[in-house]
């Protein structure tokens, strides 16, 4: 008796890695940090706190999410950046592809960005537009900066209209294949939205205002290091 294979059953086949790709890690090349946390592609990280130091650690992790698993980065084919707070600084970004070696042009044309100027466009971006992008562009990593920036800056918007948008924004995230590392900065801290953020993120990088540099590394709401360093720690790479 022939069988026929149903069109359907060849989406239904497991996606295939090798175990170089089930152990790839994404790290800062920060060795305080990285001494204790790494990133997956498993991973919904958030990172709070200074705005200019997050943002440099953002744009740090843009830039070596496109490098090789070798160099500790995932490889990936793009790296999906939605701007909630218009805060992309891409002569930042070019400055660490110089530092490594990369080749600049072809750096930001890998790095794809999004800019929100409505908390229903940044929504709508999460919560239709994403998954579709995703697949698009092949990537492995989705940054979203400055998360809660337009939240707090409106003063019209009612607490519970802005609870229900940002809880639909935390489920689309959680709905993305679980291939895809999630990461999200919010530059400012103790907000009265931090309860409906922070839980859904089981590694968090706090960054202080201070100088040196304070840095708290959290794994489910327990704290893996605490340590300090000098701004210019974020903006230059090691030496190879």
């Amino acid at each position: 008796m022939k069988i026929r294979r149903k069109k359907s059953d060849k989406a239904k086949l497991p996606k295939l890695q090798t175990a170089y790709d089930l152990t790839a890690k994404l790290t800062f090349d920060i060795q305080d940090i990285d001494n204790s946390m790494a990133l997956s592609t498993e991973d919904r990280a958030c990172i709070i706190g200074s705005r200019r130091y997050a943002n440099l650690l953002v744009t740090r992790l843009w830039v070596r999410a496109l490098m090789s698993q070798r160099y500790g980065g995932l490889a990936s084919k793009s790296v999906l950046c939605i701007d909630a707070g218009n805060s992309t600084n891409l002569y930042q970004c070019v400055n660490f592809a110089r530092q490594y070696g990369m080749d600049i042009r072809t750096v930001l044309r890998r790095i794809i960005i999004s800019r929100a100027f409505t908390i229903y466009q940044l929504a709508g971006l999460v919560i239709r537009k994403l998954p579709e992008v995703i697949h698009q562009f092949s990537t492995k990593i989705v940054v979203i900066s400055d998360l809660l920036n337009m939240f707090l800056d409106d003063p019209q918007i009612r607490y519970r209209e802005a609870q229900y948008l940002l809880n639909q924004i935390m489920n689309a995230l959680w709905k993305l294949p679980r291939d895809i590392l999630v990461i999200v900065s919010m530059y400012n801290s103790a907000s009265k939205y931090d309860k409906l953020i922070l839980p859904n993120f089981s590694k968090q990088i706090e960054l202080s205002e201070s100088d040196p540099l304070q840095i708290r590394l959290l794994q489910n709401k327990r704290t893996l290091s605490e340590f300090t360093m000098p701004e210019n720690a974020l903006r230059i790479v090691s030496a190879r």
